[in-house]
């Protein structure tokens, strides 16, 4: 049988991909396997992000056994839309979040990577599934999903160590087109303060408002706040049991396009009071 002209050129384009990502490894030969508008056949059974066009995937191995797999999707709703609907989606079907390590966590991003997140299968076992969804200038937006079997065995057991309180600074993302510069993250056992400075044309209540959604899907609980062009803020109280509370901050004192931001967590001991 003759393969259709359009389907040569797409084989003999995977087979060269395939050789371009190729990269030799020190536990023994591996392969890559690349396939046009499908998943591999060993993963299609993951969840997908809803109405995202699959443009491809790329798996590597070492022989039957998978090491790591990546996904490429477009997707015409924003990031902060596609990230919080495939969340839900892996939640609903048993996958619990998956702390992929690291001094720290939290703070403020700079967006030129995205955001995004890592989970695990209601069993515990398998590999760990990543999302990122970066914002293009033009066109739609970029979702890629990870699967890496490996990560899981190179974590140590547990959560990583630290002060109490490094683990409850969520990790802020800025709204597309936004990069955040001057990153700093500081603390004790008590308080711990993320700061960033950003150049954008957006007001003081713009960028609170798309940082407060970002707490509320973190199940922090809004107090007070006030939302003005120069400068906004809002106080929460953080989830949990522990009396821990927040503050967040935008201020546009040097001139409208720059903005300071900060997210202040501390500690509130009943004893302390009086």
């Amino acid at each position: 049988m003759t393969t259709p002209p359009g389907q040569a050129n797409l084989d003999s384009l995977a087979r060269l991909t395939e050789r371009l990502l190729h990269r030799p490894y020190p536990d023994g030969p591996t392969r890559v396997d690349v396939s046009v508008e499908r998943l591999p056949h060993s993963v299609a059974d993951i969840p997908i992000p809803a109405s995202a066009h699959l443009l491809g995937s790329v798996l590597h191995s070492r022989g039957a056994r998978p090491i790591a797999m990546e996904a490429v999707f477009d997707d015409d709703r924003s990031p902060d839309e596609v990230l919080v609907a495939y969340t839900a989606e892996l939640r609903s079907l048993g996958w619990t979040d998956f702390e992929t390590g690291g001094p720290m966590r939290g703070g403020f991003a700079s967006g030129a990577w995205g955001q995004g997140g890592a989970f695990r299968r209601p069993e515990g076992d398998g590999p760990v599934l990543m999302i990122s969804v970066v914002s293009k200038e033009t066109g739609p937006t970029d979702v890629r999903v990870r699967l890496d079997w490996q990560l899981a065995r190179r974590m140590p057991l547990g959560v990583p160590g630290g002060h109490p309180g490094m683990d409850k600074l969520p990790s802020l993302n800025p709204p597309a087109g936004v990069t955040l510069r001057d990153h700093n993250v500081s603390g004790s056992d008590r308080v711990w303060t993320a700061a960033a400075m950003a150049r954008t044309d957006r007001t003081a209540a713009e960028l609170e408002a798309h940082f407060a959604a970002q707490l509320l899907r973190e199940n922090w609980t809004r107090v007070a706040g006030a939302a003005q062009d120069a400068v906004s803020w809002s106080t929460w109280q953080l989830p949990g049991d522990e009396s821990w509370r927040g503050v967040l901050t935008i201020v546009g004192v040097f001139g409208p396009a720059e903005q300071y931001l900060t997210l202040r967590i501390e500690f509130e001991d009943a004893d302390d009071e009086g």
